[in-house]
């Protein structure tokens, strides 16, 4: 894991060195476990022009990354057993 090796001062100064560079202007970041958030650490700006920071109401854009969570979620009712992998969505969704 990333963050247990570098622990979380280590993870700030790495992404510290590329916020604001490669086209990066800020990140939010979270260390959490199955039951809580354990750390949140904001960086660089959430506008550039007016100079705003990332702060916790930052939104960002998930653009496809979106599809790989909802797949993992649909993956994880699978295996409780909640719906069948074969199931149509519209079987499932009103």
């Amino acid at each position: 894991m990333f963050v247990t090796s570098l622990g979380m001062a280590g993870l700030d100064d790495h992404i510290g060195n590329i916020v604001g560079r490669d086209g990066m202007p800020g990140i939010a970041y979270v260390h959490f476990d199955p039951v809580r958030v354990i750390e949140e650490r904001y960086a660089g700006k959430a506008d550039i022009a007016t100079g705003r920071p990332v702060d916790a109401g930052t939104g960002f854009h998930g653009f496809s990354t979106t599809k790989t969570m909802t797949a993992l979620a649909v993956l994880q009712l699978v295996r409780k057993g909640v719906i069948d992998l074969d199931s149509r969505a519209k079987d499932l969704l009103p």
